[in-house]
């Protein structure tokens, strides 16, 4: 509104036409583009973050399952060979002290590394969707094993801490758990090397530690079903159990639970890696005004998508 002789009159829009439209139908697409295909990467509460994680994974359901179960598929190929029922458990005989260090290092080290490697390039995925980019799983997975050193000493570092700290009556193990919580997106999104990424992801976490646990909690929960199915099946006393059950030989079984445990983990790895990225970007957005660089870039846009009068 503005007062003018003594009346007020209204105000139209710059480059606005007297019926009130906007110059220009290229701007009314790019403008409608850029504000619906977007997420806002505003800060949210718990539930709203939830729903923006859903949100993420459908647009790319099968990008992201493929993506992850691609990663994990040469840790689970080897479990027939090297996995736990082949040092401990009903049909192992007598167990070999170093058998059973091997196949827990094996085991522990490799599911902490391929987790953190996933969670990696997930968050590439994901964060070109969160800025309106669209990433490739090619180009992801260049990226992500680009940095696989880094993630890597990241993963075995995280792993050797929180291991030890749930060991402490757990509460330093949950702690450290939500310090490492963003440490691959960082390293990879940031491009950062490992000490800065430790610290950034410590940084973000700020004192965020109470609805960080609902949240994880909740994500944890949703991936619980399919990453039961693998713990299951590599659980000595559970294989033999569902070898029992099912008219499989045990190498069948174990072959068989390859595909069938590769697609499941992906399906929990995706979870996973959505829900971690859709928090750092709203830490972001709380820390770093992140949401607020997202609307400058998107008006930016906007603005040069107008055709010149």
């Amino acid at each position: 509104m503005s007062r003018d002789a003594g009346e007020f009159q209204s105000l139209r829009p710059h480059a606005a036409d007297p019926d009130g439209a906007e110059a220009g139908p290229g701007r009314d697409r790019a403008s409608a583009r850029l504000d619906t295909a977007v997420p806002d990467l505003r800060p949210r509460g718990v539930g709203e973050l939830l729903d923006l994680g859903f949100e993420v994974l459908r647009a790319r359901f099968g990008t992201f399952v493929g993506v992850s179960a691609l990663i994990w598929f040469p840790l689970r190929a080897a479990q027939p060979l090297l996995g736990l029922h082949r040092w401990m458990g009903p049909d192992a005989g007598e167990p070999s002290p170093s058998g059973l260090i091997l196949g827990f290092v094996f085991n522990t080290s490799g599911s902490f590394v391929v987790a953190f490697l996933e969670a990696s390039v997930l968050a590439i995925l994901v964060a070109s969707h969160l800025q309106g980019r669209r990433t490739s799983a090619r180009e992801a997975l260049r990226r992500g094993f680009s940095r696989l050193l880094s993630v890597g000493m990241i993963a075995l570092l995280g792993g050797i801490l929180t291991s030890l700290g749930f060991l402490c009556l757990c509460i330093p193990g949950i702690a450290l758990t939500w310090l490492f919580y963003l440490a691959p997106a960082v390293c990879v999104i940031e491009d950062l090397g490992i000490g800065e990424s430790l610290s950034r992801s410590f940084e973000l976490a700020g004192r965020r530690f109470l609805p960080w646990i609902p949240f994880a909690g909740a994500a944890f929960l949703v991936g619980l079903p399919f990453a039961s199915v693998t713990w299951f099946a590599d659980d000595p006393n559970g294989r033999a159990w569902m070898i029992e059950r099912l008219p499989l030989s045990a190498s069948g079984f174990d072959w068989t639970m390859v595909a069938v445990s590769t697609l499941f983990i992906g399906v929990a790895g995706a979870l996973r890696g959505v829900f971690v990225t859709v928090w750092y970007f709203d830490c972001r957005a709380r820390r770093d005004g992140a949401d607020l660089e997202a609307r400058i870039a998107r008006a930016g846009a906007s603005w040069r998508a107008e055709p010149a009068p």
